[in-house]
């Protein structure tokens, strides 16, 4: 039988040496570099949109909210902690969602949008738009996801690494 084990180790002092949240960090170091290097492209475009500069960077965020979902799932699965009572902890955005809430909601919008067509309205859709509508002006921009990550990591540069310390937070109201 598997024994799913945690796979960050809190010492007695109280510091944690978290794998996963490392894994992350390298993820996201590359992520963020692609939005930098997309972000001096539109930059020196007359009109990034014509070119598919933010669809570029709108779908290289939506794989950046499924690496933190992926570190969510990693973390609470292991403590065997139900997902629906670990995405309530952690930090708070003004909007009223945790942070680990919109985050789960952000990469189920990047993996499921495409698909809402064939059944629209569904539960799981209003539900997701309804969260990141919490965070967001998601209905009138084309870049809900780019959106989503401002409002989550502002006055901070819409990077990745900026999330991580809310992640971490996150991590440790789980653990203590």
């Amino acid at each position: 039988m598997l024994k799913l084990v945690p796979m960050f180790l809190k010492l007695a002092d109280g510091e944690i040496f978290d794998y996963d949240l490392e894994f992350l960090q390298e993820l996201t170091a590359l992520i963020d570099t692609n939005l930098g290097q997309l972000e001096a492209r539109a930059s020196s475009l007359p009109n990034p949109d014509a070119f598919g500069i933010y669809d570029s960077a709108e779908y290289i965020v939506g794989v950046g909210f499924v690496a933190c979902q992926g570190y969510l799932t990693a973390t609470y699965g292991p403590l065997q902690i139900r997902k629906d009572e670990a995405l309530k902890m952690g930090p708070c955005h003004p909007g009223g969602q945790t942070v680990a809430a919109v985050i789960n909601h952000a990469a189920n919008f990047w993996k499921h949008h495409e698909e809402w067509a064939l059944n629209p309205n569904s539960a799981a859709e209003r539900r997701t738009l309804a969260a990141l509508a919490t965070v967001a002006e998601i209905d009138d921009t084309d870049n809900p996801l780019l959106s989503t990550l401002v409002s989550l990591v502002t006055p901070l540069p819409r990077r990745f690494q900026a999330l991580l310390p809310q992640l971490e937070a996150w991590r440790n109201a789980l653990a203590a």
